[in-house]
């Protein structure tokens, strides 16, 4: 007996766009949307197949809505989690701080390390 065709419901489009959008990986998000003529979860292979347009835009369309949101914030046209928006801004665009620590000896010169051997015996 051959197997149903899959086809996504408009409800499940928008949970797997929001669920990518969230960072939820495929394997998860594929557990979760049903198929209606099993019950079970779909396959990854299904998912990716189903579901091409919703896995391709839901993070780009999360993080267009929190940087429009950090954005808000940051010209004084919202309140809220402030430091929540630029942890995601900075994780989910490659963003990140770096610092950088210079050590040096003497007037910049190299660094001298005397290493001396105590026996407490002695």
């Amino acid at each position: 007996m051959a197997n149903k065709k899959f086809i996504p419901t408009p409800e499940q489009r928008e949970q797997v766009k929001a669920m990518v959008g969230y960072g939820i990986k495929y394997d998860a998000i594929a557990a979760v949307v049903k198929n209606p003529h099993t019950g079970k979860g779909i396959s990854k292979h299904t998912l990716i197949n189903s579901f091409p347009d919703e896995l391709a835009e839901g993070a780009s369309i999360a993080n267009a809505a929190v940087a429009q949101s950090l954005f808000n914030k940051a010209t004084g046209r919202g309140v809220g989690a402030v430091t929540a928006a630029i942890w995601w801004e900075k994780t989910r665009t490659g963003m990140k701080e770096v610092s950088k620590l210079e050590v040096g000896g003497p007037n910049g010169g190299p660094v001298h390390i005397d290493l001396r051997y105590e026996d407490k015996d002695l």
